[in-house]
Parts: C-alpha cells; sequence; structure tokens
C-alpha cells in the first residue's frame, strides 16, 4: 500500500495462482481530519501564490523606460503598496531593499503560523 489512506483488496482468482487488486477505496473518516494541522498554512501560501507577476505584469516591468514608469507598472499587482512611500528619485538599491523587505515579512509570517 503506497498511502496510509487507501487500502487495497486482494481476493484469489480460481484460475490464477497470484493474487490482484480488486478495488481501491478511502475511508471516509480518514478524510475528516485530512489536513486539519496545517489547513490554514497551505492556504496562506496558496494565496502568496496567486500574488507572482504573470508574464504580461513582465512585459510591462521590461518595456518601462525608467524606474517611476516601473512603479507605475508594480502598482497594478500585489507589489503595488511597498513602493508607495518612497520619494520619487527612486533608486534601485532602495527597489531591492524593499523587495528583500516584502519576502521577509511574508517568510516570518508564513513561519510564525507553523509554529
Amino acid at each position: 500500500v503506497d498511502a496510509p489512506w487507501i487500502a487495497v483488496a486482494r481476493v484469489r482468482q480460481p484460475s490464477a495462482s497470484a493474487p490482484r487488486p480488486l478495488r481501491l477505496y478511502q475511508d471516509p473518516m480518514e478524510l475528516s481530519a485530512f489536513n486539519v494541522q496545517h489547513g490554514f498554512v497551505e492556504a496562506v501560501v496558496r494565496g502568496l501564490r496567486s500574488g507572482f507577476l504573470s508574464t504580461e505584469d513582465y512585459r510591462r516591468l521590461a518595456s518601462s523606460d525608467s524606474l517611476d514608469d516601473m512603479r507605475s507598472a508594480l502598482e497594478e499587482t500585489d507589489y503595488g503598496t511597498f513602493l508607495q512611500d518612497e520619494p520619487s528619485p527612486l533608486l534601485v538599491s532602495t527597489i531591492s531593499k524593499k523587495c528583500y523587505e516584502k519576502l521577509a515579512d511574508e517568510f516570518r509570517y508564513v513561519k510564525a503560523q507553523t509554529v
């Protein structure tokens, strides 16, 4: 048996010498407690995954002529709020720092939920 929740019923065929699987079934009570301990964290990670930049977002970023154009392209995504408080002469180091801060904040949040 590959997984603990799957049971295989084997029967002997009158003409065959080796047993073969007859049917697979799952115990409904096993599924009632499925992912009880880590379901919220899985949902959070799936939510964060939905915030990944799409191909169109990357095209918009690649076609940006300046860093301010890049900021406006990011405003339409989940990353729209993390540069809004920065002054107008935007620097590459500021963008990099803010990206790492956002990643670290999201990682700390997920880590805090798993403990």
